[in-house]
């Protein structure tokens, strides 16, 4: 009995060693836990963690999860749950902020700026005014319309750095262009940041958050955001 259960221990602990070898990001067959401490971003997908190595999971609740997603704000957390046979997914069981203190969103002015300048400014939303736009520049730029890559000359808009992930923000601009009619071409999230961009007729407006790292390899971690806004 004892050389069965030494064995049956010998062979788990081998098996796990290599299924974290082959499978590093994912558990097709075990669905190992794991405990990840990273920054949570609630995007317009779904929430994502950041964690320090730059390494991009998707949450998901666990179908006996007490969880409740509704409730989640962006910051430092800390996730318990298993991984899936999908690269980079976490089924969370268990979600605890390590926050010290709450997010405070800047106070919106009662002159909200002018709409960004433009030839059809008319149809474009004003610029967020919660945010302090520290760049505006002219230059080339590139968007996104389905399959096809557009480049024209443009406006490039970017906010100085700010601790809190701007979800205000991208909760702006989402319900302007829906309310507007312009379609959604492009929804990309990786570990540089979002991208979003939005076309109707020949006007083209891409937004999104840039992620401010420090530090190099295992030491890198991320210290802020920046939002932006690009048009033609």
């Amino acid at each position: 009995m004892l050389i069965t259960t030494s064995f049956a221990s010998v062979f788990t602990g081998t098996g796990l060693a290599i299924a974290k070898f082959f499978f590093p990001n994912s558990s097709p067959v075990l669905h190992r836990e794991v405990v990840y401490q990273g920054d949570l971003q609630r995007t317009p997908s779904g929430f994502i963690l950041t964690l320090p190595n730059s390494e991009l999971y998707t949450l998901r609740p666990k179908s006996n999860t007490s969880v409740n997603f509704k409730s989640l704000s962006n910051g430092l957390v800390l996730v318990k749950g298993n991984l899936t046979k999908e690269k980079f997914v976490i089924e969370a069981s268990e979600i605890t902020s390590l926050d010290s203190s709450p997010q405070i969103t800047p106070p919106i002015p009662s002159n909200p700026p002018d709409p960004i300048s433009s030839p059809s400014s008319s149809e474009l939303p004003r610029l967020y005014p919660s945010l302090d736009w520290q760049t505006t520049q002219k230059r080339v730029l590139i968007f996104t319309s389905g399959k096809r890559k557009i480049e024209q000359e443009g406006v490039y808009l970017e906010s100085a750095q700010i601790s809190a992930f701007p979800q205000d923000f991208i909760n702006y601009y989402l319900g302007e262009f829906k309310d507007r009619g312009f379609k959604e071409t492009l929804n990309s999230v990786d570990p540089e940041g979002i991208t979003i961009t939005y076309a109707k007729d020949d006007l083209f407006l891409t937004f999104g958050t840039k992620n401010i790292y420090q530090g190099k390899a295992d030491q890198k971690q991320l210290t802020g955001y920046k939002a932006f806004i690009e048009h033609n």
